[in-house]
């Protein structure tokens, strides 16, 4: 099995960043989940390089000046103002115990704004006539479902009814990237 040190990743990643036009931003999605995929995988429990996989990715969508951030900072402001804080102190306690849940995290969020739009449908369970998208052969790699359940729990608790389930994950993806981040810059 091809394994890639952290050096051989990062190097990767700026080529790729180099050749990335503003026309190619369409497809950027496709080609970043395979990206963060093969990355995790070659990391056999690394969580530096899992690390480098969310820094990657984080560089990658930034370039595409199409892509926008789903939650805003402040949106919940006035119907949940902890809603943030919240989401940001489950992360950093996920990302702290288990830094490898960062990418996956992301790489979840990916594949539901993949086909039709980030609606939260990738958490949804499957009916006994009805086969949901994580149940999907292509999706049964996905992780961190227990962690958007726990953190929409808190926030039922806290706000009943106002964060809806694919905000949850836009502000669990956006948060790893954060706090993965501000590791990085230390």
């Amino acid at each position: 099995k091809l394994k890639w040190n952290e050096t051989e990743a990062i190097s990767r990643a700026c080529n790729i960043l180099l050749y990335i036009d503003g026309w190619a931003c369409g497809l950027l999605h496709i080609y970043l989940l395979k990206l963060i995929t093969i990355i995790i995988e070659m990391a056999s429990g690394s969580a530096a390089l899992s690390v480098v996989a969310v820094a990657m990715a984080a560089a990658l969508l930034a370039l595409c000046g199409s892509t926008e951030a789903h939650t805003q900072f402040g949106a919940y402001n006035k119907t949940c103002p902890q809603a943030e804080d919240i989401v940001f102190k489950e992360m950093t306690a996920v990302v702290a115990k288990s830094p490898g849940l960062a990418g996956s995290l992301l790489r979840l969020f990916s594949v539901d704004c993949f086909v039709g739009g980030c609606e939260g449908s990738i958490l949804l369970d499957s009916t006994t006539n009805n086969t949901a998208e994580k149940d999907s052969p292509l999706n049964k790699g996905l992780r961190g479902y227990d962690v958007i359940d726990s953190i929409k729990a808190k926030l039922e608790a806290a706000c009943p009814g106002v964060v809806s389930c694919a905000d949850v994950l836009a502000l669990a993806a956006r948060d790893s990237v954060r706090i993965v981040r501000r590791r990085l810059s230390k």
